[in-house]
Parts: C-alpha cells; structure tokens; sequence
C-alpha cells in the first residue's frame, strides 16, 4: 500500500510539473512547485548530491506560473552538474540546499550548492545570455539567462553569491500577490483537452522507472492512444512479438538492454518502427551520437512537449 502511495504521489508531481497553469504573469505556490520539481529531477541529482529543503509558510506570489517549475529545474540540474564535477570518480555526495522565505512584500527562493564555485572573474557575466562556465558541447549559456528573465520578467530579481571553492547560491526574488487577485486566480479556468487521434493508434512505452512509465501511459490513453507498458528491453521485444505498434517509446539509458540496443533490435524485425527515444538532461548529447536522426524528448517534459513528440514521430500514420 505504501509503495502505490508513493508512485501516487510521484505521478501527481509530474502531472503538475507537465501541466503548468498559466503561460501569462499569475499567481504561483512556489513551495508546491519546488517539491514537484524536486520530485521529478530526482535522476538528474540521486547520484551526486543529497538534498535538504527549508520551506517556509509562504503567501502566493506573482510570477510566470507556467514557467517556474522550468526555473526551479534548471537550478538544480545546473547544482547537480556543479556538485558532480567535484564528486566525480568518488563514493562521496554533495549537498543541495532549498529554501524559501518572506522578507518585507517580497518572497525568496534560495538553491545553494556544494560545488567548486564560480570564478570572481566571470561572475558579472553568469546571467548573460549564451554564457557558459561548462566545457564546449555541454552548455547552452540559455538556462540561467531564461531564470533571470523570468524573475526580471516577474518584477522580482535574481541574485547570485559564489567563489572558488565555496559553491553558489542564487536567490529568486519575487512579489507577494495582491490578496483580491490571488483568490480570483484561484478558480481556475476549465482547459480543452488536446483532440484525441482520429484512430487508436497502439503504442508501447519501455522504461525501467514505473513511475515515469505509468506517468506517460496515463498521459497517452488520456489522449485516446492505446498504450502498453514494459519494464525492460526482454519484456518490450516480448511485447512487439505479440502486437506491433505503431510507436515504441523508449528510455535511452536502463539496466541490462539500454535503449539503444533495444532499438536496434527492434528495427531488426522491422526497418520501419518509429521509435521516440526519452532521456534525462544529462543524457541528450549521448541519444545525439548514438542516434542522431532519431526524435528525441528529454525528461522532464511537459504535456505539450509529450503529445508533440508523438505527433512528430507518427506523422507519417496517420
């Protein structure tokens, strides 16, 4: 019972982050949206870093609501990548700190890390669009930029605090919502569901992680799909020998077959197969080496981002 609960929980956590409810400038709870990314980035950090939260009781905000699990997300990816680059080929973890608080009209969300820290040198720049302290290949420059737009954005601020040796902290300040505005947002506005496929199109989803599985499947019978759901590449293989579908998708990196090899495998059987590869972050560049023709939709997504993906690698199905 305890562990469907959890699986329950972490399901609830990625429809949150996957369905943000607002696009335009809104009210956000920013503890709820912090513990839902938490949730879900948990494979971006698990392996590098332990993580302790300090959530104060905080009043809703004035933010980009559809944006601020994307923000909360790039932070601690790029604290992951940080801590990572210190613990490498060790047994040891760092640590990723989450706090929020009130001070004055103003709400803060503090996400310090143990990492090596930013030169003083290039700390002027660190909010710059296309700047990157990561080595060439392994950055954009666009995740810390896009957070201090969105908080610029907001009319709150975005504050950084480092030094070689010292890890960082960044601090996301925002305005506490107007109390009229934020009980008037709270009744919230019924949405369309996206048109279900003219025909129940089959599709197979692979992943090792039920929770992520169950998520996605969930996700695409919603739509109208017929789904099917596998643990592993020996169970996915066992599934295409009894029904093809017309998708597989398929987590690039698992215990025993990986994702690659599975796909190999697959379009041994049948050239054809349209395969949609799912991978964390951290992993995108690998899919690109190893499959640089194939649709790939990194994790975490949201809704949108699912649907369009499947769309995209069975246009051709009608």
């Amino acid at each position: 019972r305890d562990g469907l609960g959890r699986v329950a929980a972490i399901v609830r956590s990625m429809k949150e982050f996957a369905h943000p409810d607002r696009k335009e400038m809104a009210q956000a709870d920013l503890n709820q949206a912090i513990k839902s990314t938490l949730v879900i980035a948990s494979n971006e950090y698990k392996y590098v870093a332990e993580v302790e939260t300090d959530l104060g009781d905080l009043p809703l905000v004035n933010c980009y609501a559809g944006e601020i699990n994307q923000v909360v997300l790039n932070l601690i990816v790029n604290a992951a990548h940080a801590i990572g680059d210190v613990v490498k080929e060790t047994q040891a973890k760092g640590k990723i700190r989450v706090a929020t608080r009130v001070l004055d009209d103003q709400v803060e969300i503090a996400i310090s890390d143990t990492g090596k820290g930013i030169p003083v040198e290039v700390r002027a720049k660190i909010f710059d669009p296309f700047f990157t302290t990561k080595e060439v290949g392994k950055g954009t420059g666009l995740g810390l930029s896009m957070v201090y737009g969105m908080a610029r954005q907001s009319g709150g601020d975005a504050r950084i605090e480092s030094g070689p040796g010292s890890g960082t902290t960044v601090r996301l300040l925002f305005r506490k919502a107007d109390v009229e505005v934020a009980e008037a947002a709270g009744r919230k506005e019924e949405v369309a569901a996206p048109p279900a496929p003219a025909k129940p199109l089959s599709i197979l989803v692979i992943d090792d992680d039920p929770d992520v599985r169950e998520f996605i499947v969930e996700e695409l019978e919603e739509q109208g799909y017929r789904v099917q759901g596998a643990a592993d590449g020996n169970q996915g293989l066992a599934e295409i020998e009894r029904a093809m579908p017309d998708l597989v998708i398929v987590d690039f990196i698992m215990p025993g077959m990986s994702g690659a090899e599975i796909a190999r495998a697959i379009r041994e059987r049948r050239p054809e197969q349209p395969i949609l590869f799912v991978s964390g972050y951290s992993e995108t560049e690998a899919v690109k080496r190893t499959a640089p023709d194939a649709p790939l939709l990194a994790k975490p997504f949201r809704t949108e981002a699912l649907h369009r993906a499947v769309r995209g690698a069975m246009a051709d199905k009608g």
